[in-house]
């Protein structure tokens, strides 16, 4: 599930579905989404829209929530942030172990992070655990940002060589990686 694709001069991160997905569930709690958002939020991984029942979706949801917090404390300013995450995000690891395999698939080699018979949650819990790990052990949490305006809030992963740019105070103009599954 999770494709990670480093080139030199990217940040890697940036290309993780495992971060995406992270920011996206944070967000889908920030905005108190609920099933239907949730699955279309997954609509890009059919195996997993397919397989979604109603308890899977409660479950995932309450991982939102879980992933909201942690968010929140990587992307706030203050020192404490980071200190305060890391043991949530180790929680999450505990819990939902990563389990490291590859897979051929017709582009070549794919590393997954989970179990290939690991259940849905599971699974999404280990890959969005793993990329929030790497954010903070690549001490890349400065990265992490929420748009300053009163009625946005969104979480961003910053993959710009800069400081984000804001235009009028609302949204990240430059290196904001928008997650495919919805948008």
């Amino acid at each position: 599930m999770v494709e990670t694709q480093p080139t030199v001069g990217q940040d890697h991160l940036a290309t993780d579905v495992g971060l995406v997905v992270a920011l996206d569930l944070a967000n889908l709690a920030l905005e108190h989404g609920g099933a239907s958002e949730l699955r279309s939020m997954f609509a890009a991984a059919p195996i997993s829209v397919d397989s979604l029942s109603d308890g899977q979706a409660e479950q995932l949801l309450d991982l939102a929530g879980q992933l909201l917090r942690i968010v929140r404390l990587l992307a706030d300013d203050g020192s404490d942030g980071v200190d305060r995450a890391a043991p949530l995000v180790n929680q999450l690891l505990e819990r939902n172990p990563a389990q490291l395999h590859l897979t051929a698939g017709p582009d070549g080699w794919t590393l997954h992070h989970h179990r290939s018979d690991a259940p849905l949650v599971s699974a999404w819990s280990a890959v969005v655990a793993a990329a929030l790990a790497r954010v903070i052990g690549d001490r890349r949490t400065p990265r992490v940002g929420s748009c300053p305006a009163s009625n946005c809030g969104r979480f961003y992963y910053d993959q710009s060589k800069n400081r984000p740019q804001f235009e009028a105070g609302h949204e990240p103009t430059l290196g904001v990686r928008r997650s495919p599954m919805t948008r």
